[in-house]
């Protein structure tokens, strides 16, 4: 609430000053406002009242001021009461008539006094804010004015004195003699009344440094390419203490070339490019005199085969497969084969071997047109016996079961077959006989083979 009336108060002086009361009923009052020293803060609220208003003065510090208090001339009957906070002045014109009020903010000029702490000798002062016009002291967190000799001032402490002991020093730590310290002004003296004072860091035995050394001992070994690295230790510390640890760099070795002469690839194995290698640390380089550094060995791919054509080393026969063979142009010694495919059977248009009658089956023998050894015999079914003889065929074929332009190789024979020829004269036809069993066989054997792929049919 008080820092909203602060926000508002300037806006309030600022209508009462814009909008005056003249024109009301009764005399006026002239309000004039000024700040003292010139320039240490702002002051608000004056201007032309009439007799009767409730008149509001405002002032604010500038930086480096603080607000003191309120005067106002010509009004001497009338109480000023402050309200909201002791820099507002409020007052009423109800007894003024026509009259011209001059009223200063008055300010103090402070100067900003740092904490100063007491010594054993020498007293101090709390952190204050003095105005040197008047002589007032504030507090620096509450503005509250203070005394000097009850709230500001400190006394001297006097001395409290410390028995030092001394101890030698070290390599890096430096020994005491022995001494008094005061532990309220940080001062050494050599008794403990405080009447002789050690002059400078005479309390003090200089540390001797690392003098006794441990022979220098490898850590990191030296690369062709990188230095490495050798320590010693301070044998009085045993690196204990800051600086008993040395080091020193062991130049680098540099590399050590070995030259790997061109190799020629073959056509299953890499060749590779001349190279040199370091043998101490693996870096592959074009040559010794051009030192670009390869990513590894300059292989070349195996060049591969050069196949010449295809020869036919054993020829196929219809149930057998053949072989070609080729050899490689740039190593006879490479040699690669491959099957060629048994041709299979080409059967000729057969010939009749056996006439069909109308109580036996006739036969027609296949011949194979790549190896007239391998034949095959082809039933021919027997006559209707109501066929006119006239009306036989001397092929022996049947139309819808006659031999196909390629034969099965099912019944192929692939040896030869011996077709008995007719036979003249008595005799009982012995070789008509068994082509017709054959025959018969035969065509009981394709019935039931289409019997089975029909019912499967049915089945599926």
């Amino acid at each position: 609430m008080k820092r909203l009336s602060r926000l508002l108060l300037p806006l309030v002086l600022a209508a009462v000053t814009l909008f005056p009361h003249q024109a009301l009923a009764g005399g006026y009052v002239n309000v004039g406002v000024r700040e003292s020293p010139n320039g240490s803060g702002a002051v608000y609220g004056g201007g032309s009242y009439a007799t009767g208003d409730e008149v509001y003065l405002g002032a604010s510090p500038a930086n480096g001021y603080h607000f003191s208090h309120w005067e106002v001339e010509n009004l001497d009957t009338h109480e000023i009461i402050y309200t909201l906070y002791e820099s507002i002045a409020h007052f009423s014109t109800e007894h003024l008539t026509d009259v011209d009020l001059l009223a200063t903010a008055y300010f103090h000029e402070l100067t900003h006094i740092e904490l100063n702490y007491p010594t054993c000798t020498e007293p101090g002062n709390r952190e204050y804010y003095c105005c040197y016009e008047c002589g007032a002291c504030f507090r620096p967190d509450t503005w509250e004015e203070v005394d000097y000799d009850k709230d500001i001032f400190i006394e001297a402490y006097g001395h409290d004195m410390t028995l030092v002991y001394g101890y030698p020093c070290t390599c890096t730590i430096d020994g005491v003699r022995e001494h008094y310290h005061c532990t309220e002004c940080d001062r050494r003296f050599w008794d403990e009344e405080g009447d002789y004072p050690v002059n400078g860091s005479d309390h003090v035995i200089p540390a001797r440094g690392h003098q006794n050394w441990r022979p220098w001992q490898t850590a990191t070994e030296a690369t062709c390419t990188s230095e490495g690295l050798e320590e010693r230790y301070c044998f009085d510390c045993d690196n204990t203490e800051p600086g008993g640890y040395e080091r020193r760099p062991i130049p680098k070795t540099g590399h050590s070339w070995r030259e790997v002469a061109y190799k020629a690839p073959t056509c299953t194995g890499k060749g590779n490019e001349a190279y040199a290698i370091c043998t101490r640390c693996g870096t592959i380089v074009e040559s010794v005199s051009n030192m670009r550094t390869l990513g590894g060995i300059p292989e070349l791919p195996a060049s591969g085969h050069d196949w010449g054509s295809w020869q036919v080393t054993t020829a196929p026969t219809c149930i057998q497969n053949g072989v070609e063979t080729r050899t490689c142009e740039n190593n006879s010694s490479h040699v690669e084969t491959r099957t060629i495919p048994a041709t299979g059977h080409d059967w000729d248009e057969g010939t009749v071997a056996v006439e069909p009658t109308e109580t036996s089956a006739g036969v027609r023998v296949h011949r194979c047109k790549n190896d007239p050894t391998h034949t095959w015999n082809e039933p021919i079914p027997k006559l209707d016996k109501k066929t006119d003889p006239s009306d036989r065929d001397t092929g022996g074929s049947n139309p819808s079961t006659g031999p196909s332009s390629t034969p099965g190789n099912p019944t192929a024979n692939t040896g030869t077959t011996t077709v008995p020829e007719p036979i003249d004269g008595p005799g009982f036809p012995w070789p008509l006989v068994i082509a017709g069993v054959i025959g018969a066989l035969a065509v009981i054997g394709l019935v039931g083979m289409l019997v089975a792929k029909k019912q499967k049919e049915a089945d599926s």
